[in-house]
């Protein structure tokens, strides 16, 4: 039996003993009794095991989902890691999969002679550079932004023969101050916009748009379902501001979308859009960085 199997069948195998170990030593307790129920010793330590229980099937099928979806341990570590230091910044406590990046490179040029410039906005630990660099000509270049230090060193690490070959150049820091000698022909992004509020994210969407030639088109993903689950549980004053950020990026894409594809085998599972635009007159670039000074 593989590694995959194996994490996946003890975690099922954990997860099915929770509920039937606490039905088999947690004692039935009323609701008019619950108020004042006082557990013993015992329960408590049955309790404590059965939650023990829960804990671990649900890291386990995690770490077996991440696995399925073709990340290695090691990106799975790191990723966790550093998002536990900049929930923020990362907004997410998955790395992309494999497939995620395949969708993202979609409908990026195909390759030629003529050197195209791309740009992935928060590259993360490389999972989807990897992608992009396989579809890419040899005199191609692409521009790796991540605003976490330590992910960035991840990525001139794992890119080091990359960037010695002048194909690839590792950005740190605000991708929006970075300042390109020449404009992208495409750009691929999975920055959280849902863990922004809505100001920060038509910042970055109007350096995306400043940047980008004539023809040129972006890919960016979309969480289908945790924002709806948000939208559900948190205070007024987060739903209100998640549904400007929500309205802003449908609207967008209503308006200059080229197009979606869902990818199941991610975790979560995740919608990428996609952009096409024909001249920067389409978009009216001046006047929409224009109302984000406003």
């Amino acid at each position: 039996m593989n590694i995959r199997l194996k994490i996946v069948f003890f975690g099922a195998l954990a997860m099915a003993w929770a509920p039937v170990s606490a039905a088999l030593y947690m004692p039935k307790v009323s609701l008019e009794t619950l108020k004042t129920y006082q557990p013993t010793k015992p329960q408590l330590k049955t309790a404590g095991k059965v939650a023990g229980s829960v804990v671990a099937a649900a890291v386990t099928l995690y770490i077996a989902a991440q696995l399925a979806c073709g990340n290695s341990l090691s990106e799975i570590g790191s990723f966790l890691i550093e998002g536990l230091k900049h929930p923020t910044e990362i907004g997410t406590f998955s790395p992309c999969s494999k497939y995620l990046g395949k969708a993202l490179c979609a409908k990026m040029p195909r390759a030629t002679k003529k050197g195209y410039r791309y740009l992935e906005a928060g590259a993360g630990t490389g999972i989807v550079s990897i992608q992009i660099l396989e579809k890419m000509a040899q005199n191609d270049h692409l521009v790796l932004s991540e605003f976490v230090p330590e992910l960035a060193q991840i990525l001139r690490v794992k890119f080091a023969k990359e960037i010695a070959a002048g194909r690839v150049s590792v950005v740190e820091g605000d991708v929006c101050e970075y300042q390109s000698p020449q404009a992208f022909d495409y750009i691929f992004t999975t920055i959280p916009f849902n863990a922004f509020d809505v100001d920060m994210t038509k910042g970055i969407w109007a350096y995306f748009l400043k940047n980008l030639k004539p023809g040129g088109g972006i890919s960016y993903v979309n969480y289908r379902f945790f924002p709806e689950l948000r939208l559900k549980f948190q205070s007024s004053k987060k739903v209100q501001k998640l549904k400007e950020v929500m309205d802003f990026l449908d609207a967008f894409h209503a308006k200059h979308g080229n197009g979606f594809y869902n990818v199941h085998r991610n975790v979560p599972p995740i919608r990428v859009r996609y952009f096409k635009f024909a001249t920067p007159d389409l978009v009216n670039v001046d006047s929409f960085v224009q109302k984000q000074k406003v």
